[in-house]
């Protein structure tokens, strides 16, 4: 068993002390490159997708969670940001042991670094270069975290990514819209959260004049799809989170 089918079975168990419906998992391509493209509310997207797609999904992770010392750093500024600066105190013992721990276990799991300060080229050569070996990839098109119930506009790096690689010759990658819901709250027992994927798209079906308009169209149809998905409601049973 691998680092991360470990960390994936132990995700699943907390995962399963929610109320969890899902749909759509026959979606996800069983072998091959690929992109799951969800929306994003929280950081805990990563365990929930994780636990419930049974394959392993490689992310795209700020370079600052690879090196302990940077990780630190990260981790509380992001919790003095969130819960203010009168937290720093137990914010840097939390982040002390947390850090040897996310940096190893990132490495482990297959993260792909990027530096979101650094040039967007960057980030598209380490996803293309994941795609190219097969890889299911999980790119969040928001761009960050959004608000629940409110999609943000789409970046349109997904649509460039796939674009060149039809370009290079490497048609018929699969990008698949998923909808999350829940995430943003505390996982308490039995907390209602949801994962809905839709049917997938493949840039090669929605060419336009141009490659600036294929991108601008491919871009506005996935956010149309993740949408729709957030609209519905779908209440399931969870199928695969055993």
């Amino acid at each position: 068993m691998n680092a991360y089918e470990i960390w994936r079975r132990r995700t699943i168990g907390v995962v399963k002390t929610q109320h969890v419906s899902c749909y759509g998992l026959q979606f996800i391509p069983q072998s091959g490159a690929a992109v799951l493209a969800p929306n994003h509310l929280n950081w805990k997207d990563v365990f929930f997708l994780s636990a419930l797609v049974p394959r392993q999904i490689h992310y795209v992770g700020t370079y600052e969670l690879f090196d302990t010392a940077r990780c630190y750093e990260y981790s509380v500024d992001y919790m003095m940001q969130k819960i203010g600066h009168w937290f720093k105190v137990p914010a840097e013992f939390i982040g002390r042991n947390l850090a040897g721990i996310i940096s190893h276990r990132v490495r482990a799991v297959g993260a792909i670094p990027v530096n979101r300060r650094g040039s967007v080229k960057e980030m598209f050569e380490a996803v293309t270069d994941g795609l190219k070996q097969g890889q299911l990839v999980c790119i969040f098109p928001e761009g960050g975290t959004g608000i629940a119930g409110r999609l943000k506009k789409f970046k349109k790096g997904v649509a460039k990514i796939v674009y060149d690689l039809l370009e290079e010759g490497k048609d018929h990658i699969p990008v698949v819209p998923a909808a999350i819901q829940g995430t943003n709250k505390c996982f308490f027992p039995r907390r209602p959260l949801s994962l809905s994927i839709g049917s997938p798209l493949y840039i090669e079906d929605h060419l336009d004049r141009t490659p600036r308009e294929t991108l601008s169209r491919f871009t506005e149809l996935l956010w149309q799809a993740v949408n729709r998905l957030l609209c519905e409601d779908d209440t399931r049973d969870l199928p695969h989170a055993e």
